[in-house]
């Protein structure tokens, strides 16, 4: 039995509708919305294009690239998953898009940042060794109000 016969997931005229985050049609998709959001993130030109437009900064060669990144800074601590995360020479960038929740982001940034920098330096590492880094929250709607 194919995966289509037993869980009935593709529709020919693709107007199927799962629960979760793929609660929409994939014709209602729009760039806030993560899956989509990280498959065109993924493309290193647009991401490097984006970044320069959002920071006054060049972006290097882009070393790495990955969405849906996850770091697990310590065995019982809270873990992260961050959107798009990608590294150039000498900084690190994590992207996210945010539909909603504006309440905590400065503290959420702040758990991020951390949270990258212990699961990116190697130990007894000099703090000076610390690669600069950005965490930025693209925001459907205004998250100040």
């Amino acid at each position: 039995m194919s995966l289509n016969e037993n869980y009935d997931l593709y529709d020919d005229d693709d107007e199927q509708t799962f629960g979760g985050q793929f609660s929409k049609p994939w014709k209602e998709l729009t760039f806030a919305d993560n899956f989509l959001f990280c498959k065109i993130m993924e493309d290193e030109t647009i991401c490097r294009q984006l970044l320069e437009i959002l920071l006054p900064i060049k972006i290097g060669r882009i070393e790495y690239l990955s969405t849906e990144k996850e770091f697990h800074p310590s065995y019982r601590g809270r873990s992260i998953r961050l959107g798009v995360f990608l590294k150039d020479s000498d900084r690190m960038f994590d992207i996210e898009i945010q539909t909603s929740g504006f309440k905590n982001l400065p503290l959420r940034a702040r758990f991020y940042q951390g949270a990258i920098d212990a699961s990116t330096t190697k130990t007894r590492a000099k703090f000076s060794t610390l690669k600069e880094s950005y965490v930025l929250f693209i925001c459907k709607g205004d998250p100040f109000d």
